[in-house]
């Protein structure tokens, strides 16, 4: 059976049978997008000036050995997954049948990747956490001594519209020397929100909001080979900048015997454009350039094509979170004061 995007984007997950092919590459693809969401949430700090995050940083010995304790727990599950919450490995990540397709004038291509395995992602170092409670901001530098990966594909396409983009086969890519320094989030204050519908009779709550930009700036330095001849290196200042966010869902809670669950969650996102600058990325230069202007359409249509998957198994997954803390009896405790029993 050929599993390309519009044959997932038509399969409901209710109907794929437990343990199956398809399963697990969902759980994979949502257990290495909650990843990527929890290193995004712990820089995340309030739209300010450089010198104004340096002043607000205030060390608390006992959050950073809290963080760091959390992230050694996670790094160990990495690599031998966690049953309780049908979380697969994710080192090695071992993904199949990923077809992109870009549409652009820089470059036109279409690429499947049949089969590729990412080994050395649990290898990464914290070097220092800072992290401030009261100002929302917590600054990292970390290393990844070391990323691999392998696998087949098949390219087809045009760069610039003239230079031929073509190849079949085996591809390797090397990642060695990876650092990020300093690495921060700015404009998460600035959301607009746009729709609010709370209806407390039954315990409903929709909401919609808009975020103009955010911005992610920082050190990086890397130093490698793609398919092994090919180099990649870099070092210097980078930022991201994402544009024209939206963030809407919707829930419900309800009454279970002597607690409240939550019945009901639905997410989405979207955004309307990338922009990532790398300094020194390559040496420079305009090729370097046009490369880092292709690489984001890339990545957004990766997760457009896996979206109706991936906001599925997160919404399972945050409900589950949720219900677990609503279950402990503290919060029942609190929740029979608040609401007196029926």
């Amino acid at each position: 059976m050929s599993l390309t995007i519009d044959y997932f984007k038509q399969l409901h997950y209710d109907f794929i049978p437990k343990g199956s092919y398809i399963q697990d590459k969902m759980k994979t693809i949502l257990y290495t997008s909650f990843l990527v969401v929890i290193l995004q949430y712990v820089t995340s700090i309030n739209a300010v000036t450089q010198s104004e995050l340096i002043h607000h940083v205030e060390a608390d010995p006992e959050l950073e050995a809290y963080l760091r304790e959390a992230i050694e727990n996670f790094r160990e599950q990495m690599k031998e997954g966690i049953d309780a919450i049908q979380m697969p490995i994710l080192d090695p990540l071992e993904l199949s049948q990923l077809n992109i397709n870009v549409r652009e004038n820089l470059a036109t291509l279409d690429l499947h990747i049949k089969t590729i395995t990412v080994e050395g992602l649990s290898s990464f170092t914290f070097h220092d956490i800072y992290p401030d409670l009261e100002s929302y901001f917590l600054k990292v530098n970390l290393t990844i001594p070391s990323v691999e990966s392998w696998g087949t594909y098949d390219l087809n396409g045009k760069l610039l519209k003239i230079f031929p983009l073509k190849g079949n086969g085996n591809f390797q890519i090397n990642i060695t020397q990876a650092e990020i320094v300093g690495l921060t989030v700015q404009c998460l204050s600035i959301f607009k929100l746009t729709h609010l519908k709370p209806n407390l009779e039954e315990m409903y709550l929709g909401i919609n909001l808009t975020l103009p930009e955010i911005y992610m700036s920082g050190n990086y330095s890397v130093n490698g080979k793609l398919v092994k001849i090919l180099p990649i290196y870099g070092d210097g200042s980078f930022y991201m900048n994402a544009t024209d966010i939206k963030i809407s869902g919707f829930g419900q809670l309800a009454f279970t015997n002597e607690t409240i669950q939550m019945s009901l969650l639905k997410l989405d996102l979207h955004w309307e454009h990338l922009a990532v600058n790398m300094e020194n990325f390559l040496g420079g230069g305009s090729f370097a350039k046009v490369l880092q202007q292709v690489v984001p359409k890339v990545g957004r249509d990766i997760f457009y094509g896996y979206k109706p998957l991936i906001m599925e198994k997160l919404e399972k997954f945050m409900q589950e979170m949720v219900n677990e803390k609503l279950e402990e009896e503290c919060v029942k405790d609190i929740i029979k004061v608040i609401i007196p029993q029926q």
